[in-house]
């Protein structure tokens, strides 16, 4: 549209330069602003022309009508909303200059306190045509009234109205690299459209290590980005090469997501275990319990049980380890392999497969 004065250069309100005299009298015309339609201005390049009525604006009036009202919907118990598109775009001219079509969309939300409901402001704008949108600015534990409105030049049509309030879920699971639970990864969480929400620290102790929580999670999609902080395992997306091809999951109830990080190659450290001296010397210890430390933090990372023969394997991602062994046979007391303690025991580093034989002492 174009909405100007009736002459632009005069003031607004004024009175002159306009021919008042009409059949009946005055017509008291006053330059005031007027939408002209389509405007164009008819004009011909050779100048003498001005004077032969070949440079005058030309108006074309194009009637609108005001788009039809969408129909929200509320995708599960999310944040997340699509709409019908009165007018939808398709391969045939049906709606191609259809006078109620949208110039685009507008997400409205009322926030709800103490049972009343405030003003609608905007939460997002889309585009024509555009019929899906997320409000990534919900507050956990709010209560909203939803709305999304099409507009064009001849006004704006309202949809029906969704009330939310807002549930909240908690995201939780563990890290584990090579099947064992990292702590002091960095977990972040991301919206599926790509907005850093929050981020948590692994920690436990046992079977529990490289456990993360994100409490208080809004219904809704989500990716996830992990910082292991351990050597031959990169920063990486949960799922996908980069954060555009990352799993997608939804939160609409408690959920646990496990992430087996993805870099580095398992190992497996394998031997057996013989009594070394006292009466039993030379027999395969069966039964024994082994454990297997991180000779950096001290943390205890897995036990396994030796089999037929004095026989243990255990699988482990690269790095420095130590072994502790609990014989679980009479005479011969629990021990750390090469030392009298875990400071002083022998480190193991695992860059391949190994293999280790344990004497096991009295």
């Amino acid at each position: 549209d174009s909405v100007r004065l009736l002459d632009p250069t005069m003031p607004e309100g004024s009175t002159a330069g306009f021919n008042q005299n009409g059949i009946g009298g005055l017509l008291n015309i006053t330059n005031v602003k007027v939408n002209l339609g389509w405007e164009y201005v008819w004009h011909c390049h050779l100048l003498s022309h001005e004077e032969m009525d070949m440079m005058r604006p030309v108006d074309v009036t194009v009637e609108t009508a005001l788009p039809g009202a969408p129909v929200l919907t509320q995708v599960g118990n999310s944040s997340s909303f699509t709409w019908t598109d009165p007018t939808p775009v398709g391969l045939t001219p049906a709606t191609w200059g259809n006078l109620s079509n949208e110039i685009g969309f507008r997400l409205e939300r009322s926030t709800i306190v103490n049972g009343v409901a405030g003003a609608y402001g905007t939460v997002t704008n889309a585009l024509a045509n555009q019929v899906a949108a997320t409000d990534v600015t919900a507050v956990v534990g709010s209560s909203y009234r939803y709305r999304v409105v099409a507009f064009n030049t001849a006004g704006q049509s309202i949809s029906n109205v969704i009330t939310v309030n807002q549930p909240q879920f908690t995201l939780s699971g563990k890290v584990t690299a090579a099947g064992i639970g990292l702590n002091g990864a960095q977990v972040t969480l991301y919206s599926a459209a790509g907005v850093n929400l929050a981020t948590a620290t692994t920690i436990g102790s046992g079977v529990n290590a490289g456990s993360y929580t994100f409490p208080n999670v809004l219904p809704s999609s989500y990716k996830l980005y992990i910082q292991p902080n351990l050597t031959g395992y990169p920063t990486q997306w949960y799922g996908g090469a980069n954060q555009g091809a990352a799993t997608v999951f939804t939160v609409d109830t408690n959920l646990t997501l496990n992430v087996p990080l993805v870099g580095a190659t398992s190992f497996v450290l394998s031997g057996e275990l013989t009594l070394n001296g006292g009466r039993s010397n030379g027999v395969k210890l069966v039964g024994a319990r082994v454990s297997i430390y991180d000779a950096v933090t001290g943390r205890s990372l897995k036990t396994v049980t030796s089999t037929t023969g004095g026989l243990y394997t255990v699988t482990l991602a690269p790095g420095s380890y130590k072994v502790y062994i609990q014989p679980n046979r009479g005479g011969y007391a629990s021990q750390w392999y090469g030392g009298t303690s875990l400071g002083t025991a022998t480190i193991i580093n695992v860059a391949t497969n190994v293999t280790l034989n344990i004497p096991v002492h009295p």
